[in-house]
């Protein structure tokens, strides 16, 4: 089960999709470098910005205009908090908290080195500050430089033993080093601070898979669906694997959880077609398209894909101990599985505070 671990932020995948990609959310165009710092020249000249209600509030005390702030962001209003913190911060260049704040707000908009000075600020004065060294954890991790990310990561649980964005990171990067029972010892901390979360157990059953521990993987999947009954990710990692052992109905059911039954024959082809099962791939593949009343374009590529290979005598021959599996349908909806995904999960929306 040595599958390819794919590390996705958002859901969904088209097609038999390729290996080993990494996804990563793409920064948002409002806040670019430069439309930031427009936005503060703006401010330091008494231009409002957008919102004409800014030309209204009454003189406020700092406090006042963090929790200003606060309110933005907690309501994903990103821009408006980060001119209220940075109005903060140009009076008070070292208050952590707000520091902070501004630094996980660069962090969300992939502004990685703009939120390694603001926490680098904050570790300067607080050298054990575990959020600060959480987010530069982050930082690291979406530039990819894993060896400075764990680092950070486990100087945060060190200082913070409850931060479990920081143990669900050093679980994916143990796996991506294969050291799975270091993982599995992150994964279960994070439930411990964060029990109800389905993309831990989403990410504990990918560390099991990868043992190959099957059963325990199957059982951290299926918490983690009833916690998330829709979870694409989670219903593909179950679909893959239950399909791998042979247990193909309850595959096809899983698969289900990430679209309709077109797009579950679909994956289920998908998986077949990878395990060289060609006869049981085109099946699928000719079951899909037969469930769509419009055109199914994956599906038939991947029919095609799976004609060609069976053709060229590529593949197994179908295991008679395995039944086709032909039932009845209805929907709409696209993707495959392409190997076992893992979810980085961020903080919630909660305003993160110094210790």
């Amino acid at each position: 089960m040595a599958c390819l671990i794919g590390v996705f932020l958002v859901g969904g995948v088209g097609g038999c999709a390729k290996k080993g990609a990494q996804h990563f959310a793409p920064m948002g165009s409002i806040f670019r470098q430069d439309r930031y710092e427009k936005l503060l020249e703006r401010q330091e000249a008494g231009i409002p910005p957008e919102l004409d209600a800014a030309k209204k509030l009454p003189a406020m005390t700092d406090a006042d205009v963090e929790r200003i702030g606060d309110g933005y962001y907690t309501e994903s209003k990103l821009e408006m908090a980060f001119l209220q913190y940075s109005k903060v911060l140009r009076k008070n260049p070292q208050n952590e908290r707000v520091l902070v704040k501004r630094g996980m707000i660069f962090l969300k908009r992939g502004l990685n080195e703009s939120a390694m000075k603001d926490f680098q600020a904050v570790l300067e004065k607080k050298p054990d500050h575990a959020v600060a060294h959480q987010g530069m954890g982050q930082a690291f991790f979406q530039m990819k430089n894993h060896t400075e990310a764990e680092r950070h990561f486990l100087k945060a649980v060190r200082a913070d033993p409850g931060l479990w964005v920081s143990h669900n990171y050093l679980g994916i990067l143990y796996d991506y080093q294969q050291l799975h029972e270091k993982a599995l010892e992150h994964y279960t901390a994070a439930l411990r601070a964060r029990q109800d979360d389905a993309s831990l157990y989403n990410n504990l059953g990918v560390s099991y898979a990868l043992m190959g521990e099957d059963g325990k993987a199957v059982e951290a999947f299926r918490k983690g669906l009833s916690l998330s009954p829709r979870d694409r990710r989670i219903g593909n990692n179950l679909g893959m694997l239950l399909c791998k052992l042979g247990r193909d109905m309850e595959a096809l059911e899983a698969f289900k959880t990430s679209g309709d039954e077109a797009q579950a024959y679909n994956n289920l082809g998908c998986v077949y077609l990878e395990d060289g099962q060609l006869e049981k791939a085109v099946q699928a593949f000719e079951r899909a398209i037969q469930l769509r009343r419009e055109p199914y374009a994956q599906a038939s590529d991947n029919l095609r894909k799976a004609e060609m290979a069976l053709q060229s005598g590529r593949g197994t021959a179908d295991s008679p101990s395995r039944k086709s599996i032909l039932p009845a349908a209805r929907g709409d909806s696209s993707g495959n599985p392409e190997s076992m995904h893992i979810e980085i999960q961020e903080a919630p929306p909660a305003i993160p505070t110094a210790p």
